[in-house]
Protein backbone atom coordinates (compact mmCIF):
# COMPACT_ATOMS: atom_id res chain seq x y z
CA UNK A 1 0.00 0.00 0.00
CA UNK A 2 1.32 3.02 -1.27
CA UNK A 3 0.07 5.24 1.90
CA UNK A 4 1.52 8.31 1.41
CA UNK A 5 0.67 8.72 -2.52
CA UNK A 6 -0.88 12.09 -2.87
CA UNK A 7 -4.43 11.92 -4.64
CA UNK A 8 -3.95 12.17 -8.80
CA UNK A 9 -6.80 13.36 -10.95
CA UNK A 10 -5.30 10.61 -13.38
CA UNK A 11 -6.46 7.44 -11.04
CA UNK A 12 -10.39 8.74 -12.24
CA UNK A 13 -9.80 8.62 -15.44
CA UNK A 14 -11.97 6.13 -17.72
CA UNK A 15 -13.72 5.60 -14.59
CA UNK A 16 -17.58 6.04 -14.39
CA UNK A 17 -18.82 9.09 -12.78
CA UNK A 18 -22.22 8.95 -11.29
CA UNK A 19 -23.25 12.76 -9.43
CA UNK A 20 -25.86 12.29 -6.24
CA UNK A 21 -27.71 15.41 -4.31
CA UNK A 22 -29.50 13.42 -1.84
CA UNK A 23 -29.55 10.17 0.71
CA UNK A 24 -31.68 8.28 -1.55
CA UNK A 25 -29.72 8.62 -4.77
CA UNK A 26 -25.64 8.29 -2.91
CA UNK A 27 -27.62 4.93 -1.05
CA UNK A 28 -28.64 3.60 -4.63
CA UNK A 29 -25.29 4.53 -5.89
CA UNK A 30 -23.46 2.63 -3.21
CA UNK A 31 -26.00 -0.35 -3.44
CA UNK A 32 -25.35 -0.57 -7.48
CA UNK A 33 -21.56 -0.28 -7.30
CA UNK A 34 -19.85 -2.76 -9.86
CA UNK A 35 -16.22 -1.42 -9.12
CA UNK A 36 -13.85 1.72 -9.71
CA UNK A 37 -16.87 4.30 -9.39
CA UNK A 38 -16.67 7.63 -8.60
CA UNK A 39 -19.38 9.13 -7.15
CA UNK A 40 -19.60 12.65 -6.73
CA UNK A 41 -21.38 14.33 -3.72
CA UNK A 42 -23.08 17.89 -4.08
CA UNK A 43 -22.17 20.32 -1.42
CA UNK A 44 -24.58 20.64 1.51
CA UNK A 45 -25.39 17.82 4.28
CA UNK A 46 -26.86 14.40 4.37
CA UNK A 47 -28.31 13.30 7.53
CA UNK A 48 -27.65 9.16 7.38
CA UNK A 49 -30.71 7.80 9.46
CA UNK A 50 -28.80 4.24 9.20
CA UNK A 51 -25.48 3.50 8.98
CA UNK A 52 -23.91 3.71 5.63
CA UNK A 53 -22.04 1.04 4.19
CA UNK A 54 -18.98 1.08 1.75
CA UNK A 55 -18.95 -2.53 0.57
CA UNK A 56 -17.31 -2.35 -2.72
CA UNK A 57 -14.46 0.05 -4.08
CA UNK A 58 -15.26 3.58 -5.20
CA UNK A 59 -14.08 6.40 -5.37
CA UNK A 60 -16.37 9.13 -3.10
CA UNK A 61 -15.95 12.61 -3.73
CA UNK A 62 -17.37 15.45 -1.86
CA UNK A 63 -17.45 19.35 -2.73
CA UNK A 64 -14.70 21.35 -1.43
CA UNK A 65 -15.48 24.81 -0.26
CA UNK A 66 -13.96 27.40 -2.34
CA UNK A 67 -12.45 29.77 0.08
CA UNK A 68 -10.87 27.37 2.55
CA UNK A 69 -10.54 24.45 0.63
CA UNK A 70 -11.93 22.60 3.49
CA UNK A 71 -14.78 19.98 2.92
CA UNK A 72 -18.06 21.58 2.07
CA UNK A 73 -20.14 18.05 1.86
CA UNK A 74 -21.57 16.49 5.00
CA UNK A 75 -22.26 12.95 5.97
CA UNK A 76 -24.24 13.27 9.66
CA UNK A 77 -24.28 9.40 10.62
CA UNK A 78 -22.01 6.80 10.82
CA UNK A 79 -19.91 5.27 8.41
CA UNK A 80 -18.73 1.53 7.64
CA UNK A 81 -16.42 0.71 5.26
CA UNK A 82 -16.19 -3.64 4.51
CA UNK A 83 -14.56 -3.80 1.32
CA UNK A 84 -13.16 -7.76 0.48
CA UNK A 85 -9.17 -7.91 -0.54
CA UNK A 86 -8.73 -8.47 -4.43
CA UNK A 87 -8.72 -11.98 -5.14
CA UNK A 88 -4.31 -12.96 -6.25
CA UNK A 89 -5.44 -14.59 -9.41
CA UNK A 90 -7.19 -11.57 -11.10
CA UNK A 91 -4.24 -8.81 -11.62
CA UNK A 92 -6.85 -6.13 -13.01
CA UNK A 93 -9.17 -6.03 -9.77
CA UNK A 94 -9.57 -2.43 -8.36
CA UNK A 95 -9.37 -3.29 -4.54
CA UNK A 96 -8.79 0.18 -2.78
CA UNK A 97 -12.08 2.73 -1.41
CA UNK A 98 -11.03 6.81 -1.69
CA UNK A 99 -13.01 8.89 0.59
CA UNK A 100 -12.19 12.85 -0.77
CA UNK A 101 -13.54 16.14 0.59
CA UNK A 102 -16.32 14.61 2.96
CA UNK A 103 -16.96 16.12 6.33
CA UNK A 104 -18.34 13.05 8.50
CA UNK A 105 -20.44 13.97 12.03
CA UNK A 106 -21.72 11.61 14.17
CA UNK A 107 -22.81 12.47 17.93
CA UNK A 108 -21.82 9.54 19.72
CA UNK A 109 -20.62 5.48 18.89
CA UNK A 110 -18.01 5.22 15.78
CA UNK A 111 -18.05 8.14 13.42
CA UNK A 112 -16.50 5.58 10.68
CA UNK A 113 -15.23 2.11 11.59
CA UNK A 114 -13.12 0.64 8.58
CA UNK A 115 -13.07 -3.24 8.88
CA UNK A 116 -11.58 -4.55 6.11
CA UNK A 117 -9.55 -4.27 2.79
CA UNK A 118 -7.64 -0.48 2.60
CA UNK A 119 -8.86 2.82 2.83
CA UNK A 120 -7.61 6.48 1.50
CA UNK A 121 -8.99 9.49 3.15
CA UNK A 122 -8.33 12.99 1.45
CA UNK A 123 -9.04 16.12 3.15
CA UNK A 124 -11.46 14.44 4.85
CA UNK A 125 -13.14 15.69 8.56
CA UNK A 126 -14.09 13.47 11.22
CA UNK A 127 -16.28 15.05 14.21
CA UNK A 128 -17.68 12.42 16.83
CA UNK A 129 -18.73 14.59 20.19
CA UNK A 130 -19.39 11.39 22.10
CA UNK A 131 -17.44 8.26 21.18
CA UNK A 132 -14.32 7.10 18.87
CA UNK A 133 -14.23 8.91 15.95
CA UNK A 134 -12.35 6.79 13.48
CA UNK A 135 -11.80 2.45 14.32
CA UNK A 136 -9.71 0.73 12.13
CA UNK A 137 -9.71 -3.26 12.50
CA UNK A 138 -8.36 -5.83 9.90
CA UNK A 139 -8.09 -3.10 7.91
CA UNK A 140 -5.40 -0.36 6.25
CA UNK A 141 -5.88 2.98 5.98
CA UNK A 142 -4.28 6.22 4.55
CA UNK A 143 -5.10 9.71 5.89
CA UNK A 144 -3.91 12.73 3.76
CA UNK A 145 -4.76 15.99 5.09
CA UNK A 146 -7.42 14.98 7.18
CA UNK A 147 -9.35 16.51 10.59
CA UNK A 148 -10.15 13.81 13.64
CA UNK A 149 -11.43 14.72 16.64
CA UNK A 150 -15.03 16.77 18.16
CA UNK A 151 -16.41 20.23 17.71
CA UNK A 152 -15.39 21.43 21.28
CA UNK A 153 -13.28 20.89 23.84
CA UNK A 154 -14.56 18.24 26.37
CA UNK A 155 -16.86 16.30 24.07
CA UNK A 156 -15.41 12.53 24.44
CA UNK A 157 -13.61 13.11 27.93
CA UNK A 158 -16.06 11.53 29.19
CA UNK A 159 -17.07 7.97 27.48
CA UNK A 160 -18.90 5.14 29.33
CA UNK A 161 -19.40 2.77 26.70
CA UNK A 162 -16.89 3.69 24.28
CA UNK A 163 -12.63 5.11 24.49
CA UNK A 164 -13.18 8.50 23.09
CA UNK A 165 -10.02 8.33 20.98
CA UNK A 166 -9.35 9.95 18.08
CA UNK A 167 -8.14 7.27 16.10
CA UNK A 168 -8.80 3.22 17.66
CA UNK A 169 -6.65 0.66 15.68
CA UNK A 170 -7.41 -2.95 16.60
CA UNK A 171 -6.87 -6.21 15.35
CA UNK A 172 -4.16 -5.68 13.23
CA UNK A 173 -5.03 -2.49 11.87
CA UNK A 174 -2.46 -0.53 9.88
CA UNK A 175 -2.57 2.81 9.55
CA UNK A 176 -0.15 5.67 7.98
CA UNK A 177 -1.25 9.23 7.93
CA UNK A 178 0.80 12.62 6.57
CA UNK A 179 -0.18 15.76 8.03
CA UNK A 180 -3.51 15.38 9.57
CA UNK A 181 -4.50 16.78 12.84
CA UNK A 182 -6.13 14.80 15.92
CA UNK A 183 -7.42 16.41 18.64
CA UNK A 184 -10.14 17.23 21.24
CA UNK A 185 -10.65 13.85 21.99
CA UNK A 186 -10.12 11.64 25.45
CA UNK A 187 -7.14 9.89 23.94
CA UNK A 188 -5.52 10.65 20.48
CA UNK A 189 -4.83 7.22 19.21
CA UNK A 190 -5.40 3.77 21.11
CA UNK A 191 -3.53 0.84 19.72
CA UNK A 192 -4.84 -2.69 20.43
CA UNK A 193 -4.24 -6.04 18.94
CA UNK A 194 -1.09 -5.78 16.88
CA UNK A 195 -1.77 -2.75 15.58
CA UNK A 196 0.64 -0.64 13.63
CA UNK A 197 0.12 3.60 13.10
CA UNK A 198 2.72 5.65 11.15
CA UNK A 199 2.59 9.18 11.59
CA UNK A 200 4.04 11.96 9.52
CA UNK A 201 4.07 15.60 9.83
CA UNK A 202 1.00 15.50 12.28
CA UNK A 203 -0.36 17.30 15.03
CA UNK A 204 -1.91 15.36 18.24
CA UNK A 205 -2.63 18.26 20.41
CA UNK A 206 -5.94 19.19 22.65
CA UNK A 207 -6.41 15.76 25.12
CA UNK A 208 -6.14 13.87 28.12
CA UNK A 209 -3.30 11.83 26.39
CA UNK A 210 -1.41 11.45 23.42
CA UNK A 211 -1.65 7.89 23.17
CA UNK A 212 -2.92 4.60 25.15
Amino acid sequence: MKYFDREGEESRNSRVVVTVSDVDSLREALDNLKGKEVIELGAGTYNLLDKLHIHKPVHLVGARDEASGSPATILTGRLKVSVSPAEPWRKDQEEVAVLSHLHLASESGCCCHVMQGEVQMHNCRLVCERGTVLTVSEAAVGLHGCYLGSENHVANYVSVRHDGAGLQIADRGEVWATETVIEKCKTGVLLKDRSVVKLHRCKIKNLQQGFG
